[in-house]
């Protein structure tokens, strides 16, 4: 039997020659022009609801971003903004973005090139650039693009130096100490991987999964190629050289930007930045079942990325490449087993965030073309002549629906990832900054508050009168201490400092804030006031009106939209108009249905309608979403205590407590429900739980009092009593939850029982 022909193996095999052709180069080029103009023309013009904004205001300010910094992204962005000053900076760093993009396209081609043939790297070329996470991430300033595009570098530079066949490479062979010449090409590759590993995990520590991966792949010859006569030491010098990028941090935090994320100055503040310990809380945080259903979303994801088709013939890919015993196939789903690894040893809940899977997509993309290529070798193997005249109309039909498949995936995502007219975050932080009074103070814990407006006021002078604060981390001011009590101390003293009404974004998690300031309104992003006179549909008109058909929305801006239906409806609800804020409640449910945040809202806002029952209902269908919450089930508890449910309330709050012990909300309903059960012993427990927590807190200080007197401690209870009859604190500044003042009073809400 006659072995396949040179052209054939062009087109459908690997080629060891290892040279590159005019036709290949040529096939390459088209590549990269081609997914360069389409991310060009679907990029955002400025950014969506993301780490976008934050990322160009970092590079712009040369300051540090959010954890683990992303030096190497951040210098490279400002390079570009120099070397493009075209356009905003935010859309500079977008094209940057898509010319990562294009990059890895281009690599995953060359990749399945070496292994499966020339149509084989154009399928799985085309089904990475048309699926929808990697095109997304190709329009907007994030980090992934670039990650991407440094690990199938070192995929190309590890097969280029040591080979993708069952033969060895030339570089390979064994040498004697003397053949400098043969053994140089093994240092200049060592060299060249090792640096752009350094450098790249100053982009985005994940790209260590390729390293990885690949070693575990062929684990005798990395040993065998390590120990060659000064190749780890080369090795490690440039990996060391590469790390170098990190410096940055430091460096510019000891400038004190005024974008400064955790002040890196330090080394301890250095290492609990790149170590990520702010988010601590995410890390192997996850219940059993919640990674067995985060395992399910990460293998749905790669069918519903690829397609069925794709995801099929990523499979047959792997089986073929097994079978084959083709080298290096086990890089693929080691990869692939690596991403999922650290899918679920960071993150929260049952969510998956599919930006986190793209190494996965890649690997199964190369595996799909792979599946491409041993698909046409079945259909084109004729044994017969008689035959051989059916298997090539066969193999022209095969080979022209392998083509379609991409092209209909491009048509399937395209609506879904052209973020050209997408100017929703852009308007949501405009629409806040503007309706501000002068002087005003914002507070915000959210990446979808306060990013878009880091953007502003930093980059486009915008407002430069508003204050900023972070209140989970520690971004534009950076305080000593991290402790809640500390934290709490703090913004009293700037809330007390202000000259003007301060704003929060969202419904504040300092339960402190409740007590120190009576009268907080309890909105989502507004901060004009809801009066009659107030044209609420003019002032908001970009939101409240449904987009273009041909303009993307992501699910932050569905949850956004969602939260400015949510103000209207509470707008009518204030004039007495029960049916229209009922039919914008509706609205806002149908756009962010399944986001617990969305229902933890509609809750409160049922709650204020002295809708007890609907509240109850929004608030245990957030709990379905994200059942470990202690601060939804805090709430809920207390919205059971408040409709005498108490056996309920107590169960819940108890859950709750067991979750977040130190929540001082949770302790004082939780010792309310036991007082009024007559169960003072547990009562008593929880006020002095609570005093422990908020030493200043009168109401828990009052209850107290009132159980220590009905046991007939007296001299304990008036010492309580007298704590809880000085004088109450006056609010020194207006306060609402984030855009328009409200002028609140001073209206003393009693939550005792006593």
């Amino acid at each position: 039997m006659k072995s396949p022909t040179v052209k054939s193996r062009t087109i459908m095999g690997a080629s060891n020659t290892g040279g590159i052709s005019v036709a290949i180069v040529l096939i390459a080029a088209v590549l990269f022009a081609a997914s360069f103009t389409l991310y060009l023309t679907t990029a955002n013009p400025l950014f969506r609801f993301s780490d976008g904004p934050e990322l160009a205001t970092a590079s712009h300010l040369l300051g540090v971003a959010h954890p683990t910094g992303y030096p190497l992204f951040l210098m490279c962005q400002k390079a570009w903004s120099f070397l493009l000053p075209v356009g905003n900076p935010c859309f500079r760093a977008n094209i940057l973005a898509a010319l990562c993009a294009s990059l890895v396209v281009t690599f995953v081609f060359l990749i399945c090139l070496r292994l499966s043939g020339a149509f084989s790297g154009v399928v799985a070329a085309c089904f990475l650039a048309f699926s929808e996470t990697f095109w997304l991430q190709a329009t907007q300033s994030t980090v992934y693009s670039m990650n991407l595009m440094l690990g199938s570098a070192l995929v190309l530079i590890a097969f280029r130096a040591l080979g993708v066949s069952g033969r060895d490479s030339a570089a390979l062979q064994k040498t004697s100490r003397g053949d400098v010449q043969a053994g140089f090409p093994i240092l200049r590759s060592a060299a060249l991987f090792f640096f752009v590993l350094g450098i790249g995990l100053g982009n985005h520590l994940t790209l260590a999964l390729f390293p990885i991966a690949l070693a575990l792949s062929r684990p005798i010859r990395f040993a065998r190629i390590l120990s060659k006569k000064g190749v780890a030491l080369v090795a490690l010098f440039f990996l060391a050289f590469g790390l170098l990028v990190y410096l940055y941090l430091p460096v510019r935090a000891n400038e004190k930007p005024l974008l400064n994320w955790d002040n890196p100055s330090t080394w301890e503040r250095f290492w609990g930045h790149v170590s990520q310990t702010d988010y601590k809380f995410k890390q192997a945080s996850r219940t059993f079942d919640e990674n067995v259903a985060v395992t399910r979303s990460y293998f749905t994801s790669i069918w519903t990325q690829l397609g069925p088709c794709g995801a099929v013939l990523a499979l047959f890919g792997l089986i073929w490449g097994l079978m084959r015993r083709r080298s290096w196939i086990l890089f693929f789903p080691l990869l692939m087993l690596g991403t999922l690894l650290v899918t679920l040893l960071y993150g929260e809940g049952e969510s998956l965030e599919p930006a986190y899977c793209l190494p996965a997509y890649l690997a199964a993309a190369i595996l799909a073309g792979i599946g491409v290529g041993g698909l046409l070798r079945l259909v084109t193997g004729a044994r017969s002549s008689e035959s051989a005249r059916l298997r090539r109309k066969l193999a022209l039909a095969v080979f022209i629906l392998l083509a379609v498949l991409p092209l209909h995936l491009a048509a399937k995502n395209y609506h879904s990832c052209n973020s050209s007219g997408n100017y929703y975050a852009y308007w949501h932080g405009h629409n806040m900054l503007r309706t501000m009074p002068l002087d005003s103070t914002f507070f915000g814990e959210t990446d979808t508050a306060l990013f878009p407006l880091y953007y502003m006021k930093f980059v486009e002078g915008l407002r430069e009168d508003v204050r900023l604060y972070e209140r989970r981390w520690r971004v534009v001011e950076y305080f000593e201490q991290n402790d809640a009590q500390s934290n709490y101390n703090r913004e009293m003293r700037i809330i007390e400092s202000a000259m003007a009404p301060v704003f929060y974004a969202e419904y504040p998690t300092v339960p402190a804030i409740n007590i120190k300031l009576f009268g907080i309104l309890l909105e989502a992003f507004m901060v004009e006031p809801l009066t009659p006179t107030m044209d609420f549909p003019a002032l908001y008109s970009t939101f409240l009106d449904d987009p273009p058909a041909d303009v993307y929305v992501d699910r932050w801006t569905q949850e956004t939209r969602a939260k400015y239906f949510l103000l209207w409806g509470h707008q009518a609800q204030l004039l007495g108009d029960r049916p229209s804020a009922k039919a914008r409640f509706e609205r806002a449910r149908l756009l962010g249905f399944h986001n617990a945040g969305l229902m933890n809202n509609l809750s409160i806002y049922h709650q204020q309608a002295g809708m007890g029952a609907e509240a109850i209902a929004d608030m245990e269908r957030a709990i379905e979403l994200q059942p470990r919450n202690p601060r939804f089930l805090s709430r809920l508890g207390i919205l059971y205590f408040r409709a005498e449910q108490l056996d309920r309330a107590v169960s819940i709050l108890e859950q709750s407590l067991s979750l977040d012990p130190e929540n001082p909300d949770a302790t004082i309903y939780l010792g309310n429900a036991f007082m009024l059960k007559a169960d003072l012993e547990q009562a008593e427990k929880c006020f002095a739980r609570t005093i422990e927590l908020m030493p200043h807190h009168v109401y828990a200080h009052n209850n107290l009092g009132f159980i220590l007197k009905k046991q007939g401690r007296f001299d304990e209870a008036i010492g309580h009593f007298r704590w809880r009859w000085g004088p109450l604190p006056s609010p020194s500044c207006h306060i609402s939850i984030s855009p328009r003042p409200i002028r609140c009073r001073a209206t003393r809400r009693v939550l005792s029982n006593g």
